[in-house]
């Protein structure tokens, strides 16, 4: 006869989350919004570009973190410039103007971001996410076991499985060059 075993979760383990690597991001996305204004650097707008399209704001774990990437991507979108001054006033616009503080935004700038590494934070970002998605889908295939019969059961957590494993597949393709630092591919590990 085969032993089960389980691996139990301590009742105060939090979610996977790196705050700061989210934090490291943020802090790189709004420098160089801040150079796109004066100089754009052509490695570090394209930097900008793939991390913008590996992350969601959902991705982010601090609901501050969220928006401030959302006033990012906005403000991107609208070719308004993405530095400080424009994710003040973005921020602002939101209605976020109370729990604003600019020292918190000055505190991503300040965090220890090393533009080379943007890349690889992005990835650590994107995985932590992943994994948070993959814990909520397993309580939503949990419900199903109980409250529909197999084969449904089994389609729809399939199903789920294979929409989160096609997000997980996610790279950031080719070698990115920062001030003489050249950064390879990073791939999500599956």
């Amino acid at each position: 006869m085969m032993q089960r075993t389980t691996t139990s979760v301590p009742s105060d383990a939090f979610p996977p989350q790196n705050e700061a690597a989210e934090a490291r991001v943020l802090g790189a996305l709004l420098i160089i919004g801040s150079m796109e204004v004066g100089d754009p650097d052509a490695a570090a707008t394209t930097m900008a570009n793939r991390i913008i399209a590996l992350l969601r704001p959902s991705d982010f774990s601090r609901q501050w973190h969220r928006r401030v990437y959302l006033a990012i991507l906005r403000a991107r979108r609208a070719s308004a410039g993405a530095g400080y001054q424009d994710i003040c006033r973005a921020l602002r616009e939101q209605g976020q103007a109370p729990a604003l503080e600019d020292s918190d935004l000055v505190g991503l700038m300040e965090a220890p971001v090393t533009i080379a590494y943007t890349l690889d934070d992005a990835a650590a970002v994107h995985d932590t996410a992943i994994r948070r998605e993959l814990l909520r889908l397993s309580g939503a295939i949990a419900s199903l076991a109980y409250d529909t019969d197999a084969a449904q059961a089994i389609a729809q957590a399939q199903q789920r499985l294979t929409l989160l494993a096609a997000r997980c597949a996610v790279s950031v393709p080719e070698s990115v060059t920062t001030n003489g630092l050249k950064r390879q591919s990073v791939e999500i590990p599956v």
